[in-house]
């Protein structure tokens, strides 16, 4: 069994494994759209981790979950502050957050962590970008400073466990991903798709993912829409496709 109360000298003394967010079962996509971002969102994320006392801390942000993923000696004045954050970085207030955040700490965050990076905790099971995401963001709270022995030794036991769940189950024994079967259901309803136009609602991994693999199949025009539309224009301008304001998803 995993634990973080044997303290390095360099460790936080009395640490607890404590998680904070929102996820694809608590709450809606379009809340965690707006938590969603890029790096420079992520990286923004972690500094303000930083100024609100927390050492360490990764931000676990991707199209099923957007999480904090830290290590603190209160976890109910943790867990405070990153309410405030959260709500901070999606634009929204704290009571409309809260009663969608979900918070787990010491043994149930660390299975929470180890079935998240082995794909047990995604939309679609088995999906194999999610152990190279964390890994990503692992990098990026590295690059912050708020990596930290205790963090540093629960993400090194979710990566072991992950490969474990992809060597000794047959959780791999085919290609899976919510980008697939987004394809496969679009070739059985429409066929030729080189016709259609796609509609995409959000930029996160699972929607460049979506917009390459449908792409892939014949798809060239494309709209965005974002609730935030400065995101939704640099798409565009990146994908030469066209952008406009959440708003207009109706019309």
């Amino acid at each position: 069994m995993l634990s973080i109360s044997d303290n390095s000298r360099h460790g936080v003394e009395g640490a607890t494994f404590l998680i904070v967010g929102v996820n694809h079962r608590t709450g809606p996509q379009l809340l965690r759209e707006r938590l969603q971002g890029h790096a420079g969102d992520v990286l923004r994320l972690l500094g303000r981790c930083r100024e609100s006392g927390i050492d360490q801390a990764m931000a676990v942000v991707t199209c099923d979950r957007c999480e904090v993923w830290c290590v603190a000696p209160d976890t109910a004045t943790a867990q405070t502050k990153l309410t405030g954050l959260l709500a901070e970085a999606g634009g929204v207030t704290e009571a409309e957050i809260a009663p969608r955040l979900h918070a787990l700490t010491d043994q149930d965050a660390l299975r929470y962590a180890f079935a998240v990076a082995a794909s047990l905790e995604s939309q679609i099971v088995g999906e194999p970008q999610v152990l190279g995401q964390v890994k990503e963001l692992q990098q990026l709270a590295q690059h912050a400073g708020m990596s930290g022995p205790e963090l540093d030794r629960i993400l090194e036991g979710a990566y072991q466990s992950a490969k474990r769940v992809r060597h000794e189950t047959g959780i791999a024994g085919q290609s899976v991903s919510m980008a697939a079967c987004a394809v496969s259901v679009l070739r059985r309803m429409h066929g030729d798709v080189s016709n259609l136009g796609g509609l995409l609602i959000g930029d996160g991994d699972m929607a460049e993912l979506i917009f390459e693999q449908v792409s892939a199949t014949g798809m060239k025009r494309w709209t965005m829409v974002h609730p935030q539309e400065r995101r939704a224009k640099g798409w565009a301008e990146r994908n030469h496709a066209h952008w406009g304001p959440l708003g207009e998803v109706p019309q």
